[in-house]
């Protein structure tokens, strides 16, 4: 793929009328993803909701405690004054070990003269002195990341996935983070992991494959099992315990029925996904019923995507069928030369069906055919919703 790398000045007017809805919380987004980005936090920094004084807890840096405040204005500094030696002594109170304050803002001060008839050389204004004072006497060091910041180098180049996001019409990359972010939410969302009974409700613990699948350093593996099993209840349960941690994408099979690669989304490129999170360890892309892959009328774009994956450093996971292992075992040995990692998920058997009769105060059926059918988590689930028949 040939990319145009076209460098983009800030423009605070595309700024606003892109986040017209709310220019303030955007903009603290982009100054979190700056502050991350500048102090190394891939997996973000805590916070609480209406944190105090800054936006999200102080980090360590050297043995330094380091917070910021972001605040987007329509007007000059000079006139928040008073707002930001507000921020500067909350901050010391509610923060006693801060050793450093950030201060972004969209605005610059201007420079203040002395009134004389002679020339005179220019100084810092009267807001910039009190508020850089009041910063001494708290014992605080205050760094201001004004409009100039963002015009530097660091925002543009070394951050311009980041900075394209937010003064570019162009759809990004963050922009199908986000979408995929909410697919693959809404995806495993609508999966059940849990059975009731009578107003119980519990799941079947199988750790082992979790710990498989969350201990896995192979390229690709394989999830494979009877239809029913559970194979996407323990994606759910891997997205769940990894989501804060590392990047976690669920995608369709049937989602790389295309023409072309580039068609995927029109919320941004799928090639500038792939590359994203290059500093992660870790990063999983799971392709959920893989085996339809197989069944795709031009399989090239498929193909592509995972090469385009792989050759990232994502870790691809598919789920299928056992029936069609062999075939997705073959695809990769003769498509991507690796040999996959099987994960197989069994039904279950008969001791574990009926320690579960028990646990769970159920009776099981006397056919033998149904009990086989009840092995199956899927139909299991179905039958124990079954309202009871009248007698």
């Amino acid at each position: 793929m040939i990319c145009e790398n076209k460098m983009i000045k800030p423009d605070w007017d595309v700024f606003k009328a892109k986040f017209s809805e709310n220019p303030q919380y955007n903009f603290e987004w982009f100054c979190y993803l700056l502050f991350c980005k500048e102090f190394d936090k891939p997996y973000g920094i805590f916070r609480y909701k209406n944190q105090s004084a800054i936006e999200t807890n102080t980090i360590q840096v050297d043995g330094n405690e380091i917070g910021f405040q972001a605040k987007f204005y329509d007007s000059s500094l000079s006139n928040h004054k008073d707002e930001i030696l507000e921020t500067l002594t909350k901050a010391k109170r509610d923060y006693p070990n801060i050793k450093q304050l950030i201060i972004y803002t969209n605005q610059e001060w201007g420079q203040a003269y002395n009134k004389s008839p002679k020339p005179t050389k220019a100084k810092k204004p009267q807001g910039q002195v009190e508020i850089e004072k009041k910063a001494d006497e708290l014992n605080l060091e205050l760094q201001w990341r004004t409009l100039s910041y963002f015009e530097s180098s660091f925002v543009i180049d070394d951050c311009e996935k980041i900075s394209k996001n937010f003064f570019s019409d162009d759809k990004t990359a963050l922009n199908f983070i986000d979408q995929q972010e909410l697919h693959t939410k809404t995806l495993l969302d609508n999966i059940h992991s849990t059975m009731s009974y009578k107003g119980n409700t519990f799941s079947l613990e199988r750790n082992d494959i979790l710990e498989k699948l969350e201990s896995c350093s192979e390229e690709i593996s394989i999830l494979s099992g009877t239809g029913g099993v559970g194979k996407t209840v323990e994606i759910k349960r891997l997205y769940n315990t990894l989501k804060q941690s590392v990047p976690f994408f669920v995608f369709k099979a049937t989602e790389l029925e295309l023409n072309r690669l580039g068609d995927f989304s029109s919320e941004g490129s799928i090639y500038e996904f792939a590359e994203c999170y290059g500093d992660s360890d870790k990063k999983i892309v799971v392709i959920d019923s893989a085996e339809k892959l197989l069944d795709l009328s031009n399989q090239d774009p498929a193909k592509e995507f995972l090469k385009l994956l792989l050759s990232n450093g994502w870790q691809i996971i598919f789920t299928t069928r056992d029936h069609y292992f062999d075939d997705l075992n073959f695809l990769c040995m003769e498509v991507y030369r690796l040999a996959p990692l099987k994960i197989h998920i069994s039904e279950l058997d008969n001791d574990s069906l009926i320690d579960l009769s028990i646990k769970h105060k159920f009776t099981l059926p006397t056919d033998p055919k149904l009990i086989e059918l009840l092995k199956i988590p899927l139909y299991l689930s179905e039958f124990l919703n079954m309202p009871p028949v009248a007698g």
